[in-house]
Formats: structure tokens, C-alpha cells, sequence
């Protein structure tokens, strides 16, 4: 169990990006400078551990999700370069993107995000693109705050850890032999 993972993050929040075509008759993407941008929103994020991480019964769902928890009330927008190769697929009739990879090259790709774009010219994306999906897999997560986890949190953390998570993986490591078989014969009966 991992409870004390999310009393760490009590109260703190990640400043993210979330690149997303909802308004997809109106996304564009931007040439400043001889670079080439695309938009995206900023958002602030929740960063959410699952109860339990099981990687030999239950291994579907063992990382922590960024869960957007507030949208700025007038989309406010930023901008981040990318290659000039994925620029020209995006503004042709028959190219074709995937936002999730659209999300990858961006974090990958060197440089910061930009406010306002000096002197930039505006194209259309025409590429047909592939939704995402989880929206979850759209987001591009920056910075904590607060950037060091409060005090209070470790302490909680701590006492969490050894009440409830201690002995909740012990209970749940108990109930692995009684509950391997029942998983065994629901998934063979259902591939039958």
C-alpha cells in the first residue's frame, strides 16, 4: 500500500500544459523567429498514487496520474517550439498526428515555454489528428508547488506509512494466495 505517498502530496500542486485540439477549427500553429510553436493550455495539476501497487495481480494501474484539478478561467495559452518537419505534416490537408506524440516531441524538444511570440505568423493545422486516449496522456507536468514537501506532510507521511500502509501490505500480501486463483480462473474463463 502507498497511502503515506499521497499524504505527501497534501496540499501541493504541479503547474502543467495540457495540448489538446477541443477547439480543433481554430488551432493553429505559430512561426516566430524562424522556429516553429505549438499552443497548448496551461493547467494546474493533481498528482494522485493508487492505493494499492500490485505488479504481479493487479498491474494495470501502479503509477501516479496527473489529474488536472483546474483549467485557468480564460485559457490562457503558451508556447513551445517544435521540429520544422512536424510543422509541415500539421499544416497539410493529408498529414496525419497524434497528440500524444505531438506531447512526447515537446518534452523532448529543448527550449522554454513562451508567454508571446514576437512578430508570429499564424497557419492552420489541416492534419487530421488522432485524440488521445486519456487526456491524462496530453499533459506535459512542470514545476511542484511548493518545490520541498511542508513538514506536516512528512510527519503525517510517517505516521501514515507505519499505521495504515505497514499493515495493509501485510493483509494484502496474506490474501495473495486466496486471491491468485480467483484471478487465474476469471481470466481463463473469460478468454474461453
Amino acid at each position: 500500500m502507498q497511502t503515506h505517498k499521497q499524504v505527501e502530496e497534501m496540499g501541493c500542486h504541479y503547474h502543467g500544459k495540457l495540448l489538446s485540439n477541443q477547439k480543433c477549427s481554430t488551432w493553429n500553429i505559430y512561426k516566430s523567429e524562424g522556429h516553429w510553436y505549438l499552443p497548448a493550455q496551461v493547467v494546474t495539476l493533481q498528482k494522485d498514487y493508487p492505493i494499492v501497487k500490485d505488479t504481479i495481480l493487479h498491474t494495470e494501474n501502479n503509477e501516479p496520474e496527473y489529474q488536472i484539478i483546474r483549467k485557468d478561467a480564460q485559457d490562457v495559452i503558451m508556447y513551445h517550439r517544435i521540429s520544422e518537419g512536424t510543422a509541415h505534416v500539421l499544416m497539410r490537408q493529408d498529414g496525419y498526428a497524434d497528440i500524444e506524440d505531438l506531447t512526447e516531441e515537446i518534452k523532448a524538444t529543448p527550449g522554454e515555454w513562451k508567454s508571446t511570440l514576437k512578430g508570429a505568423k499564424v497557419y492552420p493545422i489541416r492534419a487530421e489528428i488522432k485524440l488521445p486516449k486519456k487526456i491524462e496522456n496530453c499533459i506535459i507536468v512542470g514545476e511542484r508547488t511548493p518545490r520541498e514537501t511542508p513538514i506536516m506532510n512528512n510527519i503525517f507521511s510517517k505516521v501514515d506509512f507505519l499505521v495504515i500502509d505497514v499493515p495493509g501490505t501485510v493483509l494484502y500480501n496474506l490474501a495473495i494466495p486466496i486471491m491468485a486463483p480467483i484471478k487465474f480462473f476469471s481470466e481463463f474463463s473469460l478468454t474461453d
